[in-house]
């Protein structure tokens, strides 16, 4: 049995969470977390229709303290944003997860990962079951992913990281003031 956490029940979804759910339809445990009570009354009976034999759970949003717990139960984390510029933050913490990831290939997410640090997908349902399902099927490339991507945020994205990069920062306003005297 598998799991996902993440978000594939909201407005991002390139296509419909259903077909997403269809094209995943070999393994019988799908969690979904959509943001709203509504959404997600909305889509649970059609979900229920393209695929009976899942469990669909809604997680909703959990405090901070619950997230390394469900994340660390999922085999498979999914970013599927396709609109907007803005990274979410919740990549961050996949990312440190130690969990393979799952992100649409747009610049949403690629200004942060490469296919090194998250198996990229096409911003559509078929896209996403696909890229999942490469991750299920291989987990030897999912863990290789999931080491590199924990790599990435330790030397790019942590505290330390951003300590440093603004060591070297204020030192650079020390030599130019120096220089200008």
């Amino acid at each position: 049995m598998h799991e996902h956490a993440g978000s594939v029940m909201t407005p991002d979804v390139p296509n419909d969470a259903a077909g997403l759910v269809e094209r995943l339809a070999e393994h019988r445990t799908l969690g979904v977390a959509p943001r709203a009570e509504l959404e997600w009354l909305a889509m649970h009976s059609e979900l229920q229709r393209y695929a009976p034999g899942h469990v669909f759970a809604r997680l909703g949003e959990r405090p901070e303290s619950e997230m390394a717990t469900l994340l660390a139960g999922a085999d498979v984390l999914v970013s599927p944003r396709s609109l907007g510029t803005n990274t979410p933050l919740k990549l961050y913490t996949y990312l440190m997860s130690g969990r393979p990831v799952v992100a649409t290939d747009r610049p949403v997410h690629t200004q942060v990962v490469s296919l090194q640090e998250a198996m990229l997908a096409a911003p559509s349902a078929e896209g996403l079951a696909q890229a999942i399902l490469v991750v299920l099927r291989d987990p030897e490339h999912g863990a290789v992913i999931a080491r590199n991507a924990a790599r990435l945020v330790a030397t790019r994205y942590s505290a330390a990281a951003f300590a440093e990069k603004a060591r070297a920062f204020a030192g650079s306003l020390e030599t130019l003031v120096a220089e200008r005297g």
